[in-house]
């Protein structure tokens, strides 16, 4: 969920986003998949916060771990990754680093600040802390950086959803580097990415938890995003054929045979994460990048303009949940749960995404620049 980064497609031109002269195409569908990726998200969070659980449907708590949709937000940054810096230096590190992480950091920082601003006040009216977790210097900190779990030292965020950006940050610093490692050792990049991609998939499986390889954040990262940097160097390949709509078909009709047999099936259900990054989310990717329907569909300026808010959707919609419990504390009231407050609250988010975009994110961005 790389903030404004464009991908490529290869039939409509890039729109939108802060850079105004694209040097590559790009695919609509995914910003598709990113809007929907991220209101479930935002579901599931809703309910983790709020401990409310619903009849028939639950983001939290229910059969399927809806968290894991933030795999497949790994999996789009590695694709747009690729396409992005397809014509650019190979052997650059610590420029494109940087761009990515000017991008990527200043509206975190800016969300953890209020965070942490909130923190004492809702303690002041609830007589609680929120999650359970007093302010401290090395929660500050570590929630300030983004980077605070997967990497040396691991520890609870004041805006937790951030570990999501700090995993991202340590994916692309690995990128930068094994593709200059590769250009050095004259080895095709493919091979590195895979290598790490399967690293990380041993990680999650085998249940390790050391630094910069750890379960629970950095191995999934890892696991998720070069897998998403491969399907960005097969997708233009399989895009040049006819063909292409034929993967498209397939692709979907595995993810949605995948997604009934993990409903259907208690036994597969035990290995969802694993099913969901082999059959779903990949399968999802070829889906809206091949497929021509969805390509028309996400060309249209709402799913543009949803696109562009959604790494700020992301940033905040665990802070606006914090402000919607203060506020409940302060006035002495129950928090608003049902499944028509949770709508309001992801229109609620949607707002302050908006809000945020146009008045911290661009402004940041060109102060950075």
């Amino acid at each position: 969920m790389s903030t404004n980064t464009m991908s490529a497609a290869p039939r409509h031109m890039a729109k939108g986003g802060i850079a105004a002269k694209p040097d590559y195409m790009r695919y609509y569908g995914l910003d598709i998949l990113k809007i929907c990726a991220i209101v479930l998200i935002a579901m599931h969070h809703f309910q983790q916060d709020f401990w409310v659980t619903y009849s028939h449907i639950n983001f939290y708590g229910g059969r399927f771990y809806f968290g894991y949709a933030v795999e497949l937000f790994f999996v789009i940054s590695g694709f747009v990754t690729v396409a992005s810096e397809s014509n650019k230096d190979q052997g650059a590190v610590v420029r494109p680093f940087l761009h990515r992480l000017k991008r990527l950091w200043p509206p975190a920082a800016v969300s953890v600040l209020v965070a942490t601003a909130l923190w004492p006040v809702y303690h002041h009216f609830s007589g609680l802390w929120w999650s359970n977790h007093p302010l401290s210097l090395k929660s500050f900190f570590l929630s300030l950086s983004t980077i605070s779990q997967g990497a040396v030292v691991s520890g609870y965020s004041y805006n937790n959803p951030l570990w999501y950006v700090g995993v991202l940050i340590i994916c692309y610093a690995a990128f930068y580097l094994l593709r200059r490692l590769s250009k050095v050792l004259h080895i095709p990049s493919w091979v590195l990415f895979a290598a790490l991609s399967l690293i990380g998939f041993w990680g999650v499986q085998a249940q390790i938890d050391v630094p910069f390889l750890a379960m629970s954040s950095s191995a999934r990262g890892y696991a998720a995003f070069f897998l998403g940097v491969l399907l960005g160097m097969i997708v233009p390949r399989a895009a040049s054929g006819r063909r292409h709509r034929v993967v498209a078909i397939v692709a979907g009709i595995v993810a949605f045979a995948a997604c009934v047999g993990l409903y259907r099936s208690d036994t597969l259900l035990q290995h969802e994460w694993l099913v969901e990054m082999c059959l779903v989310w990949p399968e999802l990717v070829l889906l809206v990048t091949l497929g021509d329907a969805v390509q028309r569909l996400g060309d249209n300026l709402v799913v543009a303009f949803l696109g562009r808010i959604n790494y700020e959707f992301y940033v905040w919609h665990s802070v606006v949940s914090i402000v919607i419990a203060t506020v409940c504390a302060a006035l002495g009231v129950a928090i608003p749960t049902s499944r028509l407050d949770m709508l309001l609250y992801l229109l609620l988010c949607g707002v302050v995404a908006t809000v945020m975009y146009y008045a911290v994110e661009r402004p940041l961005a060109k102060v950075f620049r």
